[in-house]
């Protein structure tokens, strides 16, 4: 249905924390240039949120399937 898998994902933590509490440097290891942006494509995603709103996140690692 989905096609064949190509990467396995290793779950390192997960919290939760106000979308607002975004840094920049959050921001840029999901390779935007910076909070703003981040908050810009997120809300184009989500809707309009506050930024007090409590938000999930995860962060993993990836692994090719083939390793």
């Amino acid at each position: 249905m989905f096609g064949e898998p190509f990467a396995l994902l290793k779950v390192i933590r997960v919290w939760q924390e106000p979308i607002g509490n975004v840094s920049d440097g959050d921001a840029r290891a999901e390779d935007y240039p910076g909070q703003k942006d981040f908050l810009a494509v997120f809300t184009r995603i989500n809707g309009d949120v506050l930024l007090d709103e409590v938000v999930w996140c995860v962060e993993f690692t990836a692994t090719a399937v083939d390793e």
